[in-house]
């Protein structure tokens, strides 16, 4: 049962949010959620994100949404050795105090890309007493910085409620930062399903879709969606598609995504004639990527690492079949062999093995989609968006559970 938080009698219940975000993706489209289900509750919303070109269209996005965007320089920049990071944390502070002395909010959701980012901001936040959601998306499984955990173990026990986007982060930083696993909550990302009639319309759309990024509806399509790093796996696909294009010759590929990966990539690509299989382009408008996965016959993510991807919960809510490995949540998300196939990390023939069955059974590949969409509609986005909502609300017991050393052993 939802709850709606009455701090004042003069005007609605007022949210912060904070991204320190350089573009728009899977953390991003989940602020967004959250940010639409605050405002039907009749929430006031702002978000104070980084003014950049790669956020214009994050700006837009929450103002079509009814919220109101604030430029705050929240992003990391390179720093080199102790006392500039320490000048840097400092800045963060300083502009996160004028903006929370500016704007007062009833509460705050601090959205952090990994636990490491931004802690000059979550350590003013804690220093402000005001109750706040930390929501990591993304925890990494190499944490080493003790001499933070002091810092942060105290920011856990100020109001602050943490958020992990799958159990196994939790465990991670739990581990990292010598905190409770208790104290931490677990919220799986989740992804609207279409309906019906969403579907039919974009199986009449697919041709002229698929055309439009030269794109051949009559060849199987693989879609792969995720920054260009060494994190996403891509050189595993890379190194077994030739197999696989020896014995479906027809198959073609769309990877999506921007980073530092990409020049080897094209590389790659070439060096292994694969750029007659392999469509390479930056990030698509969200409603593209929608309609590029209700248009693809798979969803491959061979990652190494993650959170509880965004984009693997958009796929399965949309019918659509996943191979991926178990790094991380994503076995929180995936069945193997009921919405997807899962190998492990770094396992060539483990992946290579899952991609022929998929080619070798169209049939289950179609189950697997159908189960994907089943469990989507069992967790549905409402469902994320109202867990989100309520620990916001819940303002009298938020930093109630002070954060517990863990035992010793």
């Amino acid at each position: 049962m939802s709850r709606s938080p009455s701090p004042s009698s003069t005007r609605p219940f007022r949210l912060l949010q904070l991204l320190g975000s350089t573009g728009i993706g899977g953390m991003e489209e989940h602020a967004l959620s959250v940010a639409r289900g605050a405002l039907e509750r009749g929430w006031s919303v702002d978000v104070a994100f980084p003014e950049r070109d790669a956020t214009a269209e994050l700006r837009a996005a929450y103002r079509a949404a009814g919220t109101t965007a604030h430029a705050c320089e929240l992003a990391d920049r390179p720093a080199a050795g102790r006392p500039v990071k320490l000048l840097r944390w400092g800045a963060q502070a300083r502009d996160i105090r004028g903006l929370l002395k500016r704007l007062k909010p009833d509460a705050v959701q601090l959205n952090l890309p990994s636990p490491t980012r931004l802690p000059g901001v979550l350590l003013a936040l804690a220093a402000s007493g005001l109750p706040t959601e930390v929501v990591f998306h993304l925890v990494t499984p190499f944490i080493t910085h003790p001499a933070w955990r002091p810092l942060y173990h105290l920011a856990c026990s100020r109001k602050q409620r943490w958020v992990a986007v799958s159990a196994h982060n939790r465990r991670l930083l739990a581990d990292g930062f010598d905190v409770d696993v208790h104290d931490i909550t677990v919220i799986l990302n989740s992804a609207a399903v279409p309906d019906d009639a969403v579907l039919e319309a974009a199986r009449e759309t697919r041709s002229a879709l698929l055309h439009a990024y030269k794109l051949d509806p009559a060849r199987p399509l693989w879609l792969t969606a995720g920054r260009l790093h060494p994190q996403k796996g891509y050189d595993l696909l890379l190194d077994v598609l030739p197999e696989l294009v020896a014995t479906q010759p027809a198959l073609q590929c769309l990877w999506l995504g921007e980073g530092p990966e990409r020049a080897a990539l094209v590389a790659g690509l070439a060096e292994r004639e694969l750029t007659q299989t392999v469509t390479l382009l930056d990030r698509v408008p969200h409603a593209d990527l929608l309609g590029l996965l209700r248009a693809a016959d798979l969803f491959v993510l061979p990652s190494r690492y993650e959170g509880s991807p965004l984009v693997v919960a958009e796929a399965l809510a949309n019918g659509v079949a996943v191979v991926a490995t178990r790094a991380s949540g994503i076995p929180e998300q995936i069945e193997h062999g009921r919405e997807g196939l899962l190998s492990e990390v770094d396992d060539r023939e483990g992946l290579l093995e899952n991609l022929r069955f998929t080619l070798a059974e169209p049939e289950a590949l179609q189950s697997m989609g159908r189960a994907g969409r089943a469990r989507m509609q069992a967790y549905r986005l409402e469902d994320m968006v109202t867990r989100h909502l309520d620990l916001l609300a819940d303002v009298k017991d938020i930093g109630s559970v002070a954060a517990t050393k863990k035992p010793a052993g």
